[in-house]
């Protein structure tokens, strides 16, 4: 396979630009272009949101306290419930296709909430060509990442942020990535 250069194909990778600051829960789309492929309440955490209830401040919000990676703004998923067969996922449309035989790393930094009850493995990304959805329900998305944390490596990281990465040899005309537990 061909190498690729070192160019980020992620439009908004730090979830800086918005098109309107977060009020509550379930925001991820004013991250443009950022959204989420299914009814899941994926959100959308940035120091502009006010700190009063429910805050999805940057850093202190309703999950607990974490600084961003970089810049003052982060996405928030429930990859696993108590609610049974409910996921949250965040998909955004790449800013070029991938070039198939072409390989590309694939990376990303997660957090556990403070306010987590668990921690799980297996958070993954998915490359698609088309977006995925809109998926009518919450329940999980039925596609195999081709990046994923470990199986039985808790991210159980809440003081910081994880990488989570891999490398992809693309197909060809992927054009879009979801991030979440598959």
């Amino acid at each position: 396979p061909r190498a690729s250069h070192a160019v980020n194909l992620v439009p908004n990778p730090s979830f800086e630009t918005y098109t309107a600051c977060p009020t509550s829960f379930g925001q991820t789309y004013q991250a443009t272009p950022w959204d989420a492929p299914t009814t899941g309440t994926s959100d959308y955490l940035n120091a502009c949101a006010p700190v009063v209830f429910p805050s999805v401040n940057v850093p202190q919000n309703e999950q607990g306290f974490q600084a961003a990676l970089t810049g003052v703004g982060y996405t928030g998923i429930i990859p696993l419930s108590a609610a049974a067969d409910y996921r949250e996922y965040v998909q955004a449309p790449l800013t070029s296709p991938l070039v198939a035989s072409t390989a590309y790393l694939v990376k990303f930094y997660v957090s556990l909430a403070d306010s987590s009850l668990l921690a799980i493995d297996r958070l993954g990304a998915y490359l698609s060509v088309g977006p995925v959805g809109p998926v009518p329900n919450y329940a999980p998305l039925a596609l195999t990442p081709q990046v994923e944390s470990p199986a039985n490596v808790h991210l159980t990281n809440s003081a910081g942020w994880t990488l989570v990465s891999g490398l992809v040899v693309a197909s060809g005309g992927e054009d879009h990535i979801v991030i979440g537990s598959f």
